[in-house]
């Protein structure tokens, strides 16, 4: 014989676990959400040539092409961290595959 009472309360049991499962995870969104945005962080074209290893002149040209993003910002460029890294990864080349 199977004792279905047993069984409806271990449903039940299960249902309130997940539950409270869901419950914490939408509550851990919710202040992820709610969470005030780090301010980003800018850099000087001096910075940020810096910040590529490339002269001046490259990070110009970067600019102008349009291969990097910048904000003008009390009439200077100024580049974000974040900006440059997006070309950084964007320009990366992964090596082919070692045969073993």
């Amino acid at each position: 014989m199977w004792n279905t009472e047993k069984k409806t309360k271990e449903d039940l049991e299960h249902l309130r676990q997940r539950l409270d499962s869901m419950e914490r995870n939408f509550k851990e969104l919710q202040t992820k959400l709610l969470a005030p945005r780090p301010k980003q962080k800018f850099l000087t074209t001096d910075e940020a040539a810096d910040y590529l290893e490339v002269s001046r002149n490259t990070l110009y040209r970067y600019m102008r092409e349009g291969n990097v993003a910048f904000h003008m910002i009390g009439g200077k460029r100024k580049l974000a961290l974040d900006d440059l890294d997006e070309f950084i990864n964007r320009n990366h080349v992964g090596a082919l595959p070692t045969i073993l």
